[in-house]
């Protein structure tokens, strides 16, 4: 396993992190705090969990495996999270995760769900981000980092606060175009970059045909050409994989290990063809943002893609609004003139009136 430096925090964290958010039993905390324990024995360091994740018991069971990492000497830094908008939900959010970890510090505590920039401003105007300095001062937590599904402009913009340490944030080989200025920014300024849903959410292994164009080798399989492209962006920390089983934990480190360096080429050749690839399928670049209604148009192009992969699942469609975009204000779309302003910006040229106009439909049903 390769272990990159955490920014300037002193820590090195294994390539590929442990994302406590897919465990397939959660109410089975004994046999899944196994496949952390396994995790860890094959040299992944960086454990990942918040309230709430897996039925609300991804703590519980990250907690369990703690013991027996200590126990056994296993090296691991600990990642949780808060939501919180007034300091008594963050002291209380702060406590339970201490206490459900069994842990005295938090290693890796992010102010969670930053996805719009009204966020910060409240948390920090309420004196949330305050109680985030104070938890480091009495020895709570270790590092304030953030968590963001913001673009990579909006993600620039939190860095140039210079309250966090690093971040963790959505990349992959299907959204790349929407975040690299924040890892650009990110080696920049020194900070680490944990990478949520390396695999698009599932997206990737399920299409392997459609994503075939990220391979850089014959010998790769689907799994491995994701994390690599990942890995071959010096910018990253860590990838942050979801594990439902020790059998998977097992693929994503082969993965880690079979990595060599890719040429800029070849980066270079999945960068530019990419919009070709994809046909029909939003890439995120966001240039259709801007809507004078304020539609987050950008948010319902990139969910209607697991619409259309997945056998025209509107379910699909609602769970990535919901849990990625943290966005379920459908009443928007009910205020599209369709004045063609967001079809004139895309580079695509996706029929993107005609997509909401269908979203709102299948929305009613």
């Amino acid at each position: 396993m390769d272990y990159r430096d955490y920014g300037t925090t002193g820590k090195k964290i294994s390539v590929i992190g442990f994302g406590g958010m897919r465990y397939a039993e959660p109410r089975n905390i004994e046999a899944m705090a196994e496949i952390t324990v396994a995790a860890a024995k094959l040299g992944i360091n960086y454990f990942d969990t918040a309230p709430w994740y897996c039925d609300d018991k991804s703590e519980d069971i990250l907690g369990t495996a703690v013991l027996e990492m200590k126990r056994q000497k296993l090296p691991h830094y600990i990642s949780s999270k808060s939501g919180a908008n007034t300091t008594d939900e963050f002291w209380k959010d702060l406590e339970r995760s201490l206490r459900r970890l069994n842990v005295d510090a938090v290693d890796f505590y992010h102010c969670w769900g930053v996805n719009r920039p009204e966020t910060f401003r409240t948390r920090n105007v309420n004196k949330v981000i305050e109680a985030f300095y104070t938890a480091k001062e009495q020895k709570l937590v270790r590092h304030i980092v953030a968590s963001s599904h913001m673009s990579g402009q909006g993600i620039k913009d939190l860095m140039a606060d210079g309250v966090f340490e690093g971040f963790t944030l959505g990349f992959c080989a299907i959204n790349f175009p929407f975040r690299i200025e924040a890892l650009h920014e990110a080696y920049q300024r020194q900070l680490g970059v944990v990478t949520m849903n390396p695999l698009g959410g599932g997206m990737i292994p399920d299409h392997p045909d459609r994503f075939g164009f990220i391979r850089t080798r014959l010998d790769q399989d689907i799994v491995e050409a994701a994390i690599h492209f990942i890995l071959a962006h010096k910018e990253v920390t860590s990838a942050l994989v979801g594990f439902r089983s020790v059998a998977d934990v097992h693929a994503a480190v082969r993965a880690a290990e079979s990595y060599v360096p890719i040429p800029e080429t070849e980066i270079s050749r999945i960068r530019t063809n990419i919009e070709g690839q994809f046909d029909e399928l939003c890439t995120t670049c966001m240039y259709c943002d801007g809507c004078p209604q304020g539609i987050h148009v950008h948010r319902y192009m990139e969910a209607y893609n697991y619409y259309m992969l997945y056998g025209k699942d509107t379910d699909k469609f609602k769970d990535r609004m919901k849990w990625h975009w943290n966005d379920e204000d459908y009443a928007m779309l009910e205020k599209c003139t369709e004045c063609g302003l967001c079809e004139e910006k895309c580079t695509q040229k996706l029929p993107i009136i005609d997509r909401l106009a269908h979203i709102r439909e299948f929305l009613k049903k």
